[in-house]
């Protein structure tokens, strides 16, 4: 028996158990006792789902059959709201997402710029901080010049200074080399190397004139920080121009005074003290005459006038040896000095020897300033010192002249412990004249305190 159910709403399919696509008749299955629902074909081949089930109490069968369409159709139905709705969510959803994605891609990019500007401001604060090391450095080195350009140094020494600072401030100080040109004479830094093609240069000018260059050359190449270093360049040559500047300065004062010192010398020796001996004689005359006339009170007058003149006579003539030492030309330095002691001795009435184990025979310019130095050094230690004992010797030993003026005076005043004299006196314008004498002739300058009081002044030269 077949029944076609056209109304679904109470019908349940608790069991599939077959889906048959052939013609098999469910028919036949409830006929053999079975009970199931299978997908089958109805006479009008079209699809159906059957439920069969046998009648065993009058032995037959039972066929129940509903078109597959409607028997889906609510399901589809459902499908479609599920799909309507699973799309609106996955619509949902990627909107959703394409905000995210948006969002995500705008803090990625907002992280980027603010990378990039991180990136930046690190640049911009690593280049600062170069700059601001390089110019710190450049401070330095242009103090350090400065501080140490001191006029008793040779030029020599003035040119390792600035090589030793001046290199140390350059951006590749390993890789820098440099060297100075002055009056057509070269001094060169340690390790002089010009391979580059990379060198910086500035000139140095005195009195309008150019007398010399300041090179700096880096080595493999390397590139200058062509502004600042060539600033910096351009500044120490300025420096080296105030030093040569100051260094000719007191060339020429010392040669003024030395010029004077000669000028007044010869006037005391060729005027004053020839006038002041020819009143001595004239003084002398007159004694004679006074005596032959037996006029006693003018004769003592007379005797008095031509012994006072011709004191005053010596004295010009000492005078004049100490300003225009004549000696030094024709005698030497030793005899010079022999004499200037025992001079001393007798002025000043104070116990003052040279002794000497050498006649060595040396030029004017420095048997003069050698003179000169013993003549400070001597005048120094009777007025600032009070010394009465003065020791003077000049020795040749090892290649070297070596010269000691040695008092028992009060030395130098100072209110600290101290014996490192070049720290506790404050030179003045004797002292740095010394200094200034003792570098003219490449020689040595030291002050020393005596442990018995007093001071040792000490000079060493190499003999040429």
């Amino acid at each position: 028996m077949h029944c076609l159910i056209s109304q679904i709403s109470g019908v349940e399919f608790r069991l599939l158990s077959r889906v048959i696509r052939n013609e098999a008749l469910p028919m036949e299955y409830a006929l053999r006792g079975e009970r199931g629902v299978i997908a089958s074909k109805d006479y009008r081949h079209i699809p159906v789902i059957a439920a069969y089930a046998p009648l065993e109490s009058i032995e037959l069968g039972m066929v129940l059959k509903l078109d597959e369409e409607e028997l889906l159709r609510p399901m589809n139905e459902q499908l479609k709201v599920i799909v309507m709705y699973i799309s609106g969510l996955i619509i949902a959803e990627i909107l959703l997402l394409y905000w995210l994605v948006r969002k995500l891609i705008k803090a990625i990019r907002g992280s980027r710029k603010a990378k990039e500007r991180s990136d930046q401001f690190s640049t911009e604060l690593a280049y600062k901080e170069f700059a601001l090391r390089e110019r710190l450095k450049e401070i330095t080195c242009l103090y350090e010049i400065g501080s140490n350009m001191k006029s008793e140094f040779s030029i020599q020494e003035i040119c390792q200074i600035v090589f030793k600072h001046l290199i140390a401030a350059m951006q590749y100080p390993d890789d820098a080399s440099a060297y100075i040109e002055l009056d057509g004479i070269q001094y060169m830094s340690d390790s002089f190397k010009c391979e580059g093609i990379h060198f910086l240069q500035s000139k140095i000018e005195l009195d309008g004139k150019i007398c010399g260059h300041l090179y700096v050359f880096y080595s493999y190449d390397k590139s200058f920080l062509a502004f600042e270093e060539q600033k910096l360049l351009d500044a120490v040559a300025r420096d080296i121009e105030s030093w040569l500047a100051r260094k000719r300065l007191e060339q020429a004062l010392v040669s003024v005074a030395e010029e004077n010192q000669r000028q007044i010398g010869q006037e005391l020796h060729d005027n004053l003290g020839q006038q002041i001996a020819a009143i001595s004689y004239q003084a002398k005359a007159l004694e004679k005459r006074m005596i032959t006339a037996g006029d006693k009170a003018s004769t003592a007058i007379a005797t008095s006038i031509a012994t006072q003149s011709q004191s005053a006579v010596t004295q010009c003539r000492q005078l004049a040896q100490g300003l225009l030492p004549f000696e030094l030309e024709t005698n030497g330095l030793i005899a010079v000095l022999h004499a200037f002691t025992a001079k001393i001795a007798t002025t000043y009435k104070i116990d003052c020897h040279f002794s000497t184990n050498s006649a060595v025979i040396m030029n004017d310019d420095v048997a003069l300033n050698l003179y000169r130095i013993v003549q400070e050094a001597v005048n120094n230690a009777i007025r600032h010192g009070r010394a009465q004992q003065i020791s003077i010797s000049f020795l040749i030993e090892k290649g070297k002249l070596w010269l000691s003026i040695a008092d028992n005076g009060s030395g130098f005043s100072h209110n600290h412990a101290s014996h490192d004299i070049k720290n506790i006196i404050t030179p003045g314008i004797g002292i740095k004249i010394m200094r200034y004498r003792a570098k003219q002739i490449g020689a040595i300058l030291e002050f020393l305190e005596r442990s018995e009081g007093g001071v040792e002044v000490n000079v060493s030269r190499k003999l040429s």
